[in-house]
């Protein structure tokens, strides 16, 4: 086979894209007083302080809110049993994610 003759075959490094479905955000709360709010530590180094420090300056403007401090229960990369989920889903009227690093 001479230069002219070879044929490279080679695969398209992007790979497939599915379609994603986009969604709307969330609705905003009018106010904050009386609900609950949640501050979700992903797990990772850093996160708890900055949630912490935040939950601090938030007291001072809505001290009629409640917050709660929600740290995951599991391993970083190891999702959250759906209980944990559901919790968020019942009582938080808002919340608040940290990712540490």
């Amino acid at each position: 086979m001479t230069m002219e003759q070879t044929v490279y075959t080679c695969l398209d490094p992007r790979g497939e894209m599915q379609n994603i479905q986009l969604s709307p955000l969330s609705a905003r709360a009018d106010d904050l007083d009386g609900k609950t709010v949640y501050f979700v530590d992903n797990g990772k180094n850093g996160a708890e302080p900055i949630l912490k420090a935040l939950m601090e300056l938030m007291e001072k403007d809505y001290p009629e809110a409640k917050l709660v401090y929600y740290p995951k229960t599991t391993a970083y990369a190891r999702p959250e049993p759906q209980s944990w989920w559901q919790e968020l889903e019942k009582n938080a009227a808002a919340a608040v994610v940290a990712v540490g690093d």
